[in-house]
């Protein structure tokens, strides 16, 4: 008498050189977000973690307004002012940036304003190579 086939237990190793993606996937449950390997040179995502970088050095608090006049005070201007918050907007989404809700007082009207102010996560991917 022969044996029933009984189904294989282990699962083929996959060759992730083929495709990029399988690699992104591959990374972990918590998808650390996209590898900085896969990430074009001229993404504009990397100006906008310089130049927070770069306020982060001056200042503790980078509000959205500390960004927009950064970025007009540019000389290469490599990232348009219209373009800093949907770019913001993205970071955000991918953790490339973190946010903070701050209370920020003005003493002339005695009056509390919340704002919003950003840093760069240092431990993302892209971050790191951008900084490094």
């Amino acid at each position: 008498m022969s044996k029933p086939a009984t189904p294989s237990t282990t699962t083929p190793a996959r060759d992730l050189s083929v495709s990029p993606s399988l690699a992104h996937r591959e990374r972990g449950p918590r998808g650390e977000g996209t590898p900085a390997a896969l990430v074009p040179a001229r993404d504009p995502r990397r100006a906008l973690v310089r130049l927070l970088a770069r306020l982060e050095g001056r200042t503790a608090l980078v509000t959205l307004a500390d960004l927009e006049r950064a970025a007009e005070r540019r000389p290469t201007r490599s990232l348009p002012t219209a373009s800093i918050a949907p770019l913001l907007d993205a970071a955000l989404a991918d953790m490339l940036i973190v946010t903070d809700r701050r209370f920020f007082l003005d003493r002339a009207t005695r009056t509390l304003t919340a704002e919003s102010v950003y840093r760069v996560n240092r431990r993302h991917p892209l971050a790191r190579e951008t900084l490094a």
